[in-house]
């Protein structure tokens, strides 16, 4: 028995699975669908960024690449919903715990 193929195409933008009709002449080789070649082009990066980062929170263990993805559009200004989904893969997005200044045994401050 062998391994059953997959039917359609993968589009890279939105990421899912359509059958062959769904993709234009030129759609098959990008591996872009119609509706997703029909977005305007800031909202394909962004999904596409997106579709990345699921595709790294996915996989484990991750690779140093996978860990400089996720920093990188963490600390990126310029898709903020890619932001928040990579912060929220780290970790960022919970509140950090109140750091005392003081020191574990207490006071710095010597006794007179």
């Amino acid at each position: 028995m062998s391994k059953k193929k997959r039917q359609g195409h993968y589009c890279k933008i939105c990421g899912d699975r359509k059958a062959n009709e769904k993709f234009s002449g030129k759609g098959h080789a990008v591996h872009i669908c119609k509706e997703c070649a029909a977005l305007p082009q800031e909202k394909k990066n962004e999904l596409q960024i997106q579709n990345r980062l699921a595709g790294a929170a996915m996989k484990y263990p991750r690779s140093k690449a996978d860990w400089e993805l996720l920093r990188k559009y963490a600390n990126s200004t310029k898709y903020p919903e890619a932001q928040e989904f990579a912060k929220s893969i780290l970790g960022w997005d919970q509140p950090d715990m109140e750091s005392d200044d003081e020191d574990i045994f207490g006071n710095d401050e010597p006794e007179e």
